[in-house]
């Protein structure tokens, strides 16, 4: 028969409230000596304590959900990771939803997690969500009252908990290091445009090349899905462009330049510079180390959690608002970008 939390207190000699209130770490004042013996008879009766019955007592189940688009991607893995490690310091277990970009496993897992009775939802969306399931998506869990933070990717036409980093301010910094260099026909390899990010990062790409004094260009421009796949096809246009240098919209998809450019005996930098954008850890592993914006992942999953738990206070207290913190991406230097040598005429 499982041991209950009567056999703990039969055996360590304390009552059931004080036995209850060290195993579920509220306050008290109990000595650390009398914990101790509290704690080891736990463990020699291979106690645990029944969740379900300590969440009815305490209206929470200490876990949050947390969606994901693609746990394939270097980015969102490394995002994810931060997140747990985050909510672990809090006393939240993490519930994973990967959505594989398919829009319609949004809402089954935003569904799943409140059938669940989760905590709280940390909300990375699918690629392919349209501006009106995504509306859609967050008015349902505003309508059961569910405690949420999105993350990295905001929503269009209405205002959520968000955490994210600035992407036109990255995409002003990718872009200007390489006006900096010399070059003036810079390449973008985007992201898909109907995806906020990738629009706010041609923004920023935008305002660099204007303030700079040049003209936008669109035919330096090539749409990509944020993975690999369209390597090659984006090398032919860069190519038949003649541009100098390319500003990727991702890690990933400069990792495939790489492999496209190592296949053809292009040579990175020397006859193509390249910048990233995320900074995700094989950046520093690749030859030429890959230059990119960094995104401050460990900090997004510790404001994010940060967020989230205060959202879920507001929600108990019925005194919730809307909450938005924005984090600085920066520069990080490596060997893929290099001053633009002008050919003598």
């Amino acid at each position: 028969m499982k041991p209950t939390i009567k056999d703990v207190a039969k055996k360590s000699g304390f009552s059931i409230t004080s036995v209850s209130q060290v195993l579920n770490n509220k306050p008290n004042a109990i000595p650390n000596q009398s914990k101790a013996k509290i704690i080891d008879a736990a463990k020699e009766l291979n106690y645990r304590p029944n969740r379900l019955a300590v969440s009815l007592v305490t209206k929470s189940t200490k876990v949050l959900g947390l969606v994901i688009p693609d746990n394939s991607n270097l980015f969102f893995s490394e995002l994810s990771k931060s997140i747990e490690v985050a909510a672990r310091k809090k006393g939240y277990s993490i519930i994973y939803g990967n959505t594989n970009n398919e829009s319609f496993r949004d809402i089954e897992y935003l569904h799943l997690f409140v059938d669940l009775q989760v905590d709280g939802i940390i909300v990375t969306k699918a690629s392919s969500l349209n501006v009106e399931e995504d509306i859609e998506n967050l008015s349902f869990l505003e309508n059961v009252r569910k405690p949420y933070v999105i993350v990295d990717r905001p929503t269009q036409g209405i205002e959520s908990n968000l955490v994210y980093v600035d992407n036109v301010v990255g995409g002003e910094l990718a872009t200007q290091h390489l006006l900096d260099l010399g070059h003036t026909k810079i390449g973008c390899f985007t992201g898909p445009h109907n995806l906020v990010n990738s629009e706010l990062r041609l923004e920023g790409y935008k305002k660099a090349i204007q303030q700079a004094g040049l003209d936008y260009d669109p035919r330096f421009i090539f749409e990509g899905n944020f993975s690999m796949g369209l390597e090659s096809a984006a090398m032919d246009h860069f190519l038949k462009e003649k541009v100098s240098a390319v500003f990727c919209f991702n890690d990933i998809m400069a990792f495939g330049l790489y492999r496209e450019a190592a296949h053809r005996g292009i040579n990175i930098p020397n006859d193509l510079s390249i910048v990233g954008y995320d900074n995700v850890q094989l950046a520093d592993i690749v030859y030429p180390g890959l230059s990119t914006i960094h995104q401050p992942i460990d900090e997004i999953g510790e404001e994010a959690v940060k967020m989230l738990a205060t959202v879920i206070e507001e929600t108990k207290k019925d005194t919730k608002h809307i909450q938005t913190k924005t984090l600085k991406p920066t520069l990080v230097l490596r060997g893929s970008t290099r001053h633009l040598e002008r050919k003598s005429s």
